[in-house]
């Protein structure tokens, strides 16, 4: 089971559609633009889609010499950030150079990135690793009271169930669900399609 989750911001009276929007969309090609980080740690927009407000930087930093360090992984470089047009207004700041942990202008803790996993490319076991940003309450009302605009969180859980019949490749379900968060920090969840079958095209 693969979780993938992600986030944007929209307009208050925009979310209804951009829900809609997102539930109705092919399970396997459902998407949010996301934010990178060029080589001068400046974020730059990957992708764009319409009344999708882009707030969390993904990076895509290489492992170089540390590779093919069985007890490491390359997520540790690719922890997610919050966006700087969002956290510079507030003082967000980091003292790691890894990103771990950011701080309000007291130093108080507002928001971690962590990562876990391993990667072991010399073996057939599969690959195990992961990200994820957790923002405090504080720091999320703050965010979207002062945009004026809401946050969509995407959940897709896919599974992929092998098939060891000569001619096939296996199968792959989704299961989608959206999450709305108001500025009052109210949610609304929104259920997607359920075990969704993706049948290829010949």
């Amino acid at each position: 089971m693969r979780v993938r989750i992600s986030s944007v911001l929209v307009e208050p009276r925009k979310a209804a559609r951009v829900v809609k929007e997102l539930i109705n969309e092919e399970p396997m090609f459902v998407w949010l633009p996301q934010y990178g980080e060029d080589d001068e740690d400046r974020d730059y927009l990957r992708n764009e889609k319409p009344d999708c407000v882009t707030w969390v930087v993904s990076q895509s930093s290489e492992a170089r010499l540390d590779e093919d360090d069985p007890l490491g992984s390359v997520c540790a470089v690719r922890r997610p950030r919050i966006a700087a047009r969002f956290a510079s207004p507030l003082g967000l700041r980091t003292d790691d150079p890894f990103g771990r942990v950011w701080l309000s202008p007291r130093g108080r803790v507002l928001a971690q990135s962590q990562a876990w996993g391993r990667e072991n490319k010399h073996s057939e076991e599969k690959t195990v690793s992961g990200v994820r940003l957790l923002s405090s309450r504080s720091l999320l009302k703050s965010v979207l009271t002062r945009s004026n605009l809401d946050l969509l969180i995407l959940v897709d859980l896919q599974r992929y169930e092998r098939d060891y019949g000569p001619h096939s490749d296996g199968k792959f379900t989704h299961t989608i669900a959206v999450i709305r968060v108001t500025k009052s920090l109210d949610i609304e969840y929104y259920k997607g399609r359920i075990n969704h079958l993706h049948r290829p095209r010949d």
